[in-house]
């Protein structure tokens, strides 16, 4: 019987293989058979493991946006005052979607196909995002920086909006059958709307 202990090294050789193809073909062109070269498995191991591609490119998304996050979270820690933290990271999550993208060369197309299983990543992540965000708020409020104000709900309210105008530029794309959203007017769209925001909660 294979132990816990040796099925999750497994499910991590995998994890690490199926990041390295799809960085290298693209989400597209990777195949089962690729990973399972990569990770010295036959293509009916993974299975064991894995319930398909998409599941395997998912849980290697979370786990890239997992690190990324936290990364991001001890990028924005130096800066002085709770507003340019805050809009640091909401503007860096939108760089790490981009990444994402570009990374594994994910179409538009493609994207859109994977839309409800980028949900269950959204989803795992969130809660972590609220607690930091509330944190930052907390920080503000207490450096007499911001109003006196409900931290659960005003996170709340900011990752909402910032999501919003990813999603909407991700919706005018397909609408104009873009082959690649411009992230340009994206960023500077992201950072106008949660400086305006913020600009709302100050003293």
């Amino acid at each position: 019987m294979e132990t816990a202990t040796k099925r999750d090294e497994k499910r991590e050789a995998i994890l690490a293989a199926a990041s390295q193809c799809f960085s290298r073909y693209g989400y597209e062109k990777t195949t089962l058979h690729d990973i399972g070269a990569a990770a010295r498995l036959n293509k009916a191991s993974l299975y064991y493991y894995y319930r398909n591609k998409e599941d395997l490119f998912i849980q290697v998304v979370l786990r890239e946006a997992e690190r990324y996050l936290t990364a991001l979270q001890q990028q924005v820690a130096p800066l002085e005052r709770a507003t340019a933290k805050i809009l640091a990271y909401l503007t860096g999550r939108l760089d790490y979607y981009r990444q994402v993208l570009n990374l594994h060369q994910l179409t538009l197309e493609n994207l859109h196909r994977l839309e409800p299983l980028f949900d269950d990543v959204y989803r795992a992540v969130r809660e972590r995002e609220l607690e930091f965000l509330g944190e930052l708020l907390q920080e503000g409020v207490q450096e007499r920086e911001f109003l006196k104000l409900n931290a659960a709900r005003t996170a709340d309210a900011l990752l909402t909006v910032a999501d919003a105008v990813k999603h909407e530029a991700m919706q005018q794309a397909r609408t104009h059958l873009a082959s690649e959203v411009d992230y340009a007017p994206v960023q500077e769209k992201m950072s106008f709307t949660i400086t305006l925001l913020l600009n709302g909660l100050r003293k």
